[in-house]
């Protein structure tokens, strides 16, 4: 009798698990390899594809109907796994909405107004070292601009004599 429950906490624990695991952005994942990125994107739509080589190798989609809620994917490859994705969608896509940064403990993602009304949404790994200095000037300006914010927020009397605030921290 009791294995039975054990067994079924451990189903109702590993279903809970993987509900936490990174959510893919039109159907990919960081750390695809490239021809599975390419099979599981879902464009929603008639576009082309063209590949780059270099030192960070990548695979741009382009829609062919600027209405389509996926205009524009770049995704780029390290060492033959996705560690950058770089799309454009429509204003009222619904991975359009959401904080401008967001960061988990694998991923950065942020989300920044283009010109024509569309958003940018990146998905960068945090341990890609090709994308090291454009993870840290996103976290630097994310952090520099909510000081800002937090400093004209924090009334006087928050303060202990040594200068350290008491309420109201913020952290990223």
């Amino acid at each position: 009798m009791i294995r039975p429950l054990v067994l079924a906490a451990l189903v109702a624990l590993s279903t809970a698990a993987c509900s936490k695991r990174e959510v893919p952005l039109y159907g990919v994942r960081l750390g695809d390899a490239m021809s599975t990125a390419r099979d599981h994107l879902v464009t929603h739509g008639e576009g082309r594809w063209e590949s780059e080589a270099g030192a960070v190798p990548a695979l741009t989609w382009t829609a062919s109907s600027p209405s389509a809620p996926l205009r524009r994917a770049r995704l780029e490859f390290h060492k033959g796994a996705l560690v950058a994705a770089r799309l454009v969608v429509a204003p009222d896509a619904p991975e359009a909405a959401g904080p401008a940064l967001s960061v988990t403990s694998v991923q950065l993602t942020s989300r920044e107004e283009e010109a024509g009304g569309a958003r940018a949404v990146t998905l960068l790994s945090l341990d890609c070292p090709e994308h090291a200095d454009e993870v840290k000037a996103l976290l630097a300006r994310a952090k520099a601009s909510r000081l800002v914010q937090f400093a004209r927020r924090v009334p006087a009397s928050n303060f202990r004599a040594r200068g350290r605030v008491m309420a109201g921290r913020t952290r990223l």
